[in-house]
C-alpha cells in the first residue's frame, strides 16, 4: 500500500476562535464551549446543558464575519488536556473560546476527516504534539506548530475503509457512555422522588407522602420528613481514611491502579482512561474494594475543568482485576453499603453542593475541611426503604460497571488496530 506523507497545514485549514469577552455571556441562547465540552465529547450531546451562553445577535455577527464550525469539522483541546478532540457530527449552532481550542476544516480532497480524526489520536500524531509543546507550567499548543506537524495518508479508498471500521468502535463506546448516562439520570431521578419528595413505596406499593403517609416536623432540617425517620449527620455513620502520597517514582505502566483527581469527571461521575498506576508499598487499609465512596478534598488544577469538584463523591467501579488504591487528595467514605448510597446521590444535590462550598478554601488550589462534610445532616429512611433503594442502586452501578469495563476493552481494542491500519500493516477484508 502505497503511504503519502503530508503536514497537517497542507490538507486542511487551522483556525482559533474570535475573542469573546466574560461581559458577553448570557443565561440563555448560542452555547459558548471550551475545552472539558471536547474532552467528554457533551459538545455531541444533543440534550447537554453549558455553563456558558453568547447571545444569538453575537453568535450570526461572527457566523457572518468569519465563520462558525459546521459538521465535519474537527475540534481539538490545546491548553490543559492536550490533543482530546472531537468530529463534529451535526450542524449544532456553538462557538468556542479562543485559545483553548483549535478547528480544523476545509479539508483537501486527499483526506477523510474522520480517517483524519483517529490518525491525530495515533501514538505518532501524540509523540509529534509532545515534542512541540510549550510553557513550563501550563503546557499549550500552537497553530504554527501543528500546521508543520507530518501526516500519514493511505490512498482515500483505504482512508475511508479505515474510518468505517474505527468509527464502528467509537459509536459503540458513544453508545455505551450514553446509556451510562442515562442510567446516571435514572438513580438521581429515583433519589429526588424517595428522599426529596419522600413519595418511596409503602406498605402497599404506594407513594408514601402522595397516599397521605404521615409527616412530622423536623427542626434540624427546618421541614417535614416521614414519621419514623431519623435526622443524622454524616459524621454519626462515616469514618473518612485518607490515600497515600507518592511521587513520580512510584508511578509506572504497571502496578496497582490508582484513583486520583483526575477520575472525577465534572458531573461527579468516575471517569475511564484516567488510572495512573502505583508500585510502591501499601497497607491492607489503602486498598478500595468495588463500589466504595471517595470524597474530593483537593481542587482540581486542569484549565479545562469549568466544575469545582471538592467536596464530590464517586464510586468506585468494579472494573479492576486486582485491588486499586487511591491518591491523598482522596478520602474513602468508610460507611455502611446501604447507607453510602444513599449518602452517594445526597452530594449530588445541589443544596449540599453549596453547603460544602463554604468549607473549601484556599487562594491558587482548594482544600476541604472535612469537618463540614461530617456535619452534614441528612434525613435517614427505616431499614425497610434503605434496604430496597441499595439494592436498585447496586443495580445500576453494577451495569455501569459492565458498560466502563467494556469501553476499556473497545478502547484497548481500537488503540491497538489505530497504528496497524495506518501504517499498512493490517489490511480491511
Amino acid at each position: 500500500m502505497e503511504l503519502k506523507v503530508c503536514k497537517l497545514g497542507e490538507i486542511c485549514k487551522l483556525s482559533s476562535a474570535k475573542r469573546i469577552y466574560e461581559n458577553e455571556y448570557v443565561l440563555e441562547g448560542i452555547p459558548f464551549i471550551r475545552g472539558q465540552e471536547v474532552s467528554d465529547k457533551s459538545i455531541l450531546n444533543p440534550n447537554a446543558r453549558f455553563d456558558c451562553y453568547i447571545s444569538r445577535e453575537r453568535y450570526i455577527e461572527i457566523k457572518n464575519k468569519y465563520g462558525v464550525p459546521q459538521k465535519g469539522d474537527i475540534l481539538m483541546t490545546a491548553v490543559g488536556t492536550i490533543g482530546n478532540l472531537v468530529v463534529l457530527d451535526t450542524d449544532r449552532e456553538f462557538y468556542f473560546k479562543d485559545g483553548n481550542l483549535i478547528r480544523f476544516s476545509s479539508f483537501k480532497d486527499v483526506v477523510n476527516s474522520t480517517y483524519l480524526a483517529l490518525f491525530m489520536q495515533s501514538p505518532f500524531f501524540k509523540k509529534q504534539i509532545a515534542m512541540s509543546l510549550i510553557g513550563a507550567m501550563q503546557k499549550a499548543l500552537t497553530m504554527v506548530m501543528l500546521n508543520e506537524i507530518e501526516v500519514t495518508l493511505p490512498p482515500l479508498d483505504i482512508q475511508r475503509q479505515i474510518a468505517s471500521v474505527l468509527s464502528n468502535l467509537d459509536r459503540k463506546i458513544a453508545l455505551n457512555r450514553a446509556i451510562n448516562r442515562n442510567l446516571e439520570a435514572m438513580a438521581k431521578q429515583l433519589y429526588d422522588y424517595w428522599f426529596v419528595q419522600f413519595d418511596f413505596p409503602n406498605a402497599e406499593g404506594k407513594p408514601y407522602k402522595s397516599s397521605g403517609g404521615k409527616m412530622v416536623w423536623n427542626e434540624t432540617l427546618k421541614r417535614e420528613i416521614p414519621e419514623g425517620w431519623k435526622v443524622k449527620r454524616f459524621g454519626d455513620v462515616v469514618t473518612l481514611k485518607r490515600g497515600i502520597s507518592y511521587s513520580k517514582d512510584n508511578l509506572s505502566d504497571c502496578g496497582r491502579p490508582m484513583i486520583s483527581l483526575a477520575s472525577f469527571a465534572p458531573d461527579s461521575t468516575y471517569k475511564v482512561n484516567s488510572i495512573k498506576h502505583f508500585n510502591g508499598d501499601v497497607k491492607d487499609s489503602d486498598f478500595l474494594a468495588p463500589f466504595d465512596i471517595l470524597l474530593c478534598t483537593t481542587q482540581q488544577t486542569e484549565i479545562d475543568y469549568k466544575t469545582d469538584i471538592v467536596g464530590k463523591t464517586i464510586y468506585v467501579p468494579d472494573i479492576f482485576d486486582e485491588s486499586s488504591v487511591f491518591t491523598t487528595d482522596l478520602v474513602k467514605v468508610e460507611v455502611d453499603k446501604e447507607i453510602g448510597s444513599v449518602i452517594l446521590y445526597e452530594t449530588k444535590k445541589d443544596w449540599y453542593n453549596k453547603y460544602i462550598t463554604g468549607f473549601a478554601s484556599g487562594t491558587s488550589i482548594k482544600h476541604l475541611d472535612t469537618k463540614g462534610f461530617l456535619s452534614y445532616p441528612l434525613a435517614m429512611p427505616n431499614d425497610s426503604v434503605l434496604h430496597s433503594f441499595f439494592k436498585m442502586m447496586n443495580t445500576f452501578q453494577k451495569r455501569q460497571s459492565i458498560l466502563l469495563n467494556d469501553n476499556i476493552i473497545l478502547q484497548q481494542q481500537r488503540d491497538f488496530l489505530l497504528p496497524l491500519l495506518m501504517n499498512g500493516q493490517v489490511s480491511i477484508k
